[in-house]
């Protein structure tokens, strides 16, 4: 998938906005609570996180040259790039772009990942 496409779909996902949706608000209190280590006042520990890896894992088998259905991949992360480096990249964003937290979890999430790990 080329760059302008990539832009495309990111952009469209951005303006969906299901009301059962998470958005980039939810997202970014999760990973506040996530980044302070703060489980005790958290209802889901795990939910910045949970989220995060699941979108990963998505990412991952939906571009897998098996399945197919993503031609190429959103983002490229080097070989041993651990999770939490993908978590820190996530919560940069999302402190970085308090504009964009209206929008999707899952496209903030995508253009996070863009960013800090783009494809050659």
């Amino acid at each position: 998938m080329k760059p302008l496409q990539i832009a495309l779909l990111a952009t469209t996902m951005m303006f969906a906005l299901p009301a059962s949706a998470v958005d980039g608000n939810e997202l970014y209190k999760w990973g506040a609570q996530w980044k302070r280590g703060d489980s005790d006042n958290s209802p889901d520990p795990g939910a910045f996180t949970g989220y995060v890896q699941g979108f990963i894992d998505l990412h991952t088998d939906l571009s897998d040259a098996e399945i197919g259905i993503i031609k190429a991949p959103f983002f490229c992360p080097p070989r041993k790039t651990q999770l939490v480096q993908m978590l820190d990249a996530v919560m940069h964003y999302l402190e970085a772009h308090p504009e964009k937290r209206r929008f999707t979890g899952s496209s903030l999430v995508a253009s996070a990942l863009w960013e800090a790990f783009p494809c050659d």
